[in-house]
C-alpha cells in the first residue's frame, strides 16, 4: 500500500475521541475499519503516556492486519516506536522539521491550520496533508479560536495541492455545505460517536460523501 496515495483518496478520516461513544477506543476503530474507513488517527489526550502507548500498539496491530493508515495524534516517540504510519501535529506541538527529522520522508505527517496563511506554510515544508478547521463550532477540536467557516475552507482547498481535510462541527445537517467546497476528506466526529450504531452509521456517511464527490 502506498500510504500517501491511499490518503488522498480518503473519503471519511475517522479520529477517535474516548469522551463521545460508549465503546472503546479499539471498538471504534474495529466499528470504523469494518465500516469501510482506510485512515485511523488515534487522539488521545486524557489517558497517562503508558497506557496510550499500550492502546497504540494494539491499534497498530489491528490497522496493519487490515492494511489501514494508522495515524498517531501529537506524541511523536510514540508513533515511532509503534511504527505508526504517520503523526498528526497541532500549531503549538512539535515542529514540523523535528517531527519529519525523526520520523523520516516516508512517514505521513499531518498539520492542524486554522488559516490558508498556515496551510500554504506547512504544504511549503512538506505537510501530506492539512486538518483545516474547526469548519463549525465544536466541543471535540482542542482549539480555542474561532471557527473558519466554509467560505474560508473553499479558498484554503483553492489555495493548496496537498490533501485537506475538513474538521469540526460537521454533522449530517451541514455536510452538503463542506462537500460543495471540495475537501478530499471529512471528520465528523461526536456526529458518529454518539450514534448507537457507529458501524451502520459511518458507512451511510461514506456512501453519502461518495455520491456527492464522485
Amino acid at each position: 500500500m502506498n500510504i500517501k496515495d491511499a490518503l488522498e483518496r480518503c473519503r471519511l478520516y475517522f479520529i477517535t475521541d474516548s469522551k463521545f461513544s460508549k465503546l472503546s477506543v479499539l471498538q471504534q476503530i474495529e466499528a470504523a475499519i469494518e465500516a469501510g474507513c482506510t485512515v485511523i488517527q488515534y487522539r488521545e489526550k486524557d489517558e497517562e503516556r503508558k497506557t496510550i502507548k499500550v492502546t497504540a500498539k494494539k491499534i497498530r496491530e489491528i490497522t496493519k492486519k487490515n492494511d489501514v493508515i494508522f495515524i498517531v495524534n501529537d506524541y511523536l516517540d510514540i508513533a515511532c516506536e509503534v511504527e505508526a504510519d504517520g503523526l498528526h501535529i497541532g500549531q503549538g506541538d512539535i515542529p514540523y522539521e523535528q517531527a519529519r527529522q525523526l520520523l523520516g520522508k516516508n512517514k505521513i505527517i499531518g498539520v492542524s491550520c486554522h488559516t490558508a496563511e498556515q496551510a500554504k506554510e506547512a504544504e511549503q515544508k512538506g505537510a501530506d496533508y492539512i486538518g483545516f478547521g474547526p469548519i463549525f463550532h465544536t466541543d471535540t477540536k482542542y482549539y480555542t479560536g474561532s471557527v473558519v467557516g466554509t467560505e474560508l475552507l473553499q479558498k484554503t482547498v483553492s489555495a493548496i495541492n496537498i490533501t485537506i481535510v475538513a474538521i469540526g462541527g460537521i454533522n449530517n445537517n451541514n455536510l452538503d455545505q463542506v462537500l460543495k467546497t471540495k475537501p478530499q476528506g471529512i471528520v465528523m466526529i461526536s456526529a458518529l460517536l454518539e450514534k448507537k450504531n457507529l458501524q451502520l452509521d459511518i458507512k451511510k456517511v461514506i456512501s453519502k460523501i461518495k455520491n456527492r464527490t464522485e
